[in-house]
């Protein structure tokens, strides 16, 4: 069994409810600062900005839409159409067990048509609007 993992193999989705769940955005920038906090900034379809504040992140992934392929035909129908939800026993857990270890293999994931950032944290992240 992976750390981290249930123990079954299978790729689980979580809702992860964001005041941009269900909305198309942008990923404007994502900083990750010497303290290991991370921020990642948005900018929906309508001009809003919503920023999402992780502390003491264990891991960070940012990839294209190549690397979205195994969540898109995996997604349960728990989060579909949600551009923003949790994730546990894709690959990058099954890759990097320890990373995961202190979340129960859980990470935050926020996705674009074509990009995909991905936030391995023991705590959901601050967000402002």
């Amino acid at each position: 069994m992976n750390a981290g993992s249930d123990g079954s193999g299978q790729i689980e989705f979580r809702r992860w409810e964001t005041p941009v769940e269900t909305l198309r955005f942008d990923i404007l920038n994502v900083t990750q600062a010497v303290d290991n906090s991370v921020t990642v900034r948005v900018e929906t379809a309508e001009g809003g900005v919503t920023t999402f504040a992780f502390s003491d992140v264990l891991g960070l992934r940012v990839q294209d839409e190549g690397g979205l392929t195994q969540l898109w035909v995996a997604r349960s129908e728990a989060v579909q159409g949600c551009a923003t939800f949790m994730v546990r026993n894709h690959a990058w857990a099954r890759e990097s067990p320890l990373t995961f270890l202190a979340t129960d293999g859980w990470c935050f994931v926020l996705t674009t048509d074509d990009t995909c950032v991905e936030v391995v944290c023991g705590t959901a992240p601050t967000i402002s609007t």
